[in-house]
């Protein structure tokens, strides 16, 4: 449990950094027991798996922010994280 630095995060803060994941189009990996996930789980997992065709626009930090903002379906969004309290 500890050798999973996101075990130290609150649940907001993880699914912030698997957001920035998915939409790096980086690997997206879990050591959760997906037979256990609730359907809004299913949901938020189905979400990251689609943000990984989104097409970044543009990415930076802000006043320890993260700004993002990508094209996804024809729509495009902005995004910031609140990443470094």
């Amino acid at each position: 449990m500890f050798n999973n630095p996101a075990f130290l995060l609150k649940d907001e803060e993880k699914k912030n950094l698997a957001t920035i994941a998915a939409l790096s189009g980086g690997l997206l990996f879990t050591s959760d027991d997906v037979s256990k996930y609730t359907k809004d789980d299913e949901k938020t997992w189905e979400r990251l798996i689609a943000l990984r065709d989104a097409n970044v626009l543009k990415a930076y930090s802000e006043d320890h922010d993260v700004h993002l903002r990508y094209e996804y379906n024809t729509n495009r969004i902005n995004i910031v994280i609140p990443f470094f309290d």
